[in-house]
């Protein structure tokens, strides 16, 4: 595996280390908790990081708010999508599945992780679509 390759999967990992509980991060627009629809639920973990629940698999995602767009990546295939959010934030609209996900239980955001300092791990971290593009 190339050198490169393995700094991309050491950086996965360390975004998916959290261990530090901290209060909720008002800089997301999004509450730190769990937000449901009839088949399956987004929790909330902090100001970058969601996960997705079906009835057979979870899957983790960065995301970024830009207005009342969310955007995430899956941090396992790096396959990006777009959902929306209401203006309270209380609600994530995922228009291409017709679901409607609502905050039903509050929760207290993890940690959010430190900026890496490498020129890779910068990359990665300020546009993960880049860092899947240019196979860093």
């Amino acid at each position: 595996m190339p050198f490169l390759t393995h700094v991309r999967v050491l950086f996965l990992l360390l975004l998916t280390s959290l261990s530090f509980h901290a209060l909720a991060d008002p800089v997301s627009g999004l509450t730190c908790g769990i937000y449901k629809e009839p088949r399956s639920q987004i929790r909330v973990l902090n100001h970058e990081l969601l996960q997705q629940s079906f009835a057979t698999e979870t899957t983790l995602h960065h995301y970024r708010l830009e207005g009342s767009k969310l955007k995430r990546v899956t941090l396992e295939e790096l396959v990006d999508s777009t959902m929306e959010v209401s203006a309270d934030g209380k609600t994530i609209t995922d228009q291409m599945f017709k679901f409607n996900y609502v905050l039903k239980e509050e929760q207290p955001c993890l940690a959010n992780l430190p900026q890496p300092k490498t020129e890779v791990g910068k990359t990665c971290w300020n546009n993960l679509r880049a860092c899947k593009k240019n196979d860093v």
